[in-house]
């Protein structure tokens, strides 16, 4: 049944990949700005493709909250599709790469930096979320899928922030101040889940706020500490919110 349904989700995603990739071949490679934004794009197509195979769940109407199916098989092989994806894309586009600051300080101490700003993007949902019996926000999570979830989160998320945090903010860094570049990306971030929000699912207002309070975090962690940091806490936060620990 995994490997079936992750057949099913490559053959949904297939036209859209293909007419992104023609486009990608066709654009001139001195377009940085719409290389990034097409590359962005595509990341939505694949993102939301899992919305109506019910790969994951997004919360109801008006109130947020994520749970993935519990296939372990599928679960790892859209987590190392995603990673291999954005390998692939940081192997062909050098100008690209050449835009990434993977590290600020120390790497123990840009991983710990990263937990923290896991802890602070998950905490005023966690908090949120004992108000609501945990039935009626996706129910409990099987403790063997959790370390599974974990590197899943970690593998999908490093697909995103190698976009958002890696190529544009690292763009839009040579052009305005760190700070500002990091307020971007986190408001473009908001921005890429608006259709998520508003036409795949229900969830509405509560998604776009949260994704733009999580982007403008995130940005700010990769300012201080780098891509790697920010994967981390993309990585964690999402982990935190999607495993019903809390």
């Amino acid at each position: 049944m995994d490997v079936n349904l992750f057949l099913s989700y490559l053959l949904r995603s297939l036209p859209g990949l293909l007419v992104s990739s023609l486009f990608l071949v066709t654009l001139p490679k001195n377009r940085t700005e719409s290389l990034i934004f097409a590359y962005i794009i595509m990341l939505i197509l694949l993102r939301d493709t899992m919305t109506p195979l019910q790969l994951w769940s997004l919360g109801s109407e008006g109130w947020f909250w994520i749970r993935v199916r519990e296939l372990p098989i599928l679960l790892l092989l859209l987590g190392f599709a995603s990673a291999g994806i954005a390998l692939a894309i940081n192997w062909y586009e050098p100008d690209l790469r050449r835009l990434i600051v993977w590290f600020k300080a120390q790497p123990l101490v840009c991983v710990f930096a990263g937990l923290l700003g896991a802890v602070v993007i998950a905490t005023p949902v966690i908090l949120l979320y004992q108000i609501v019996p945990i039935d009626q926000r996706g129910g409990t999570v099987s403790f063997g899928l959790i370390p599974i979830l974990l590197v899943f989160c970690l593998l999908v998320n490093f697909y995103e922030e190698l976009l958002f945090r890696g190529y544009f903010q690292g763009f839009i860094e040579l052009h305005t101040s760190p700070l500002r570049a990091a307020l971007l990306s986190g408001i473009l971030f908001s921005f890429a889940h608006t259709f998520l929000a508003t036409t795949v699912t229900n969830v509405g207002a509560p998604l776009v706020l949260f994704t733009l309070y999580e982007g403008i975090i995130v940005g700010l962690v990769r300012m201080r500490y780098g891509l790697i940091a920010s994967i981390v806490t993309h990585g964690v936060g999402i982990f935190l919110l999607c495993s019903g620990i809390f």
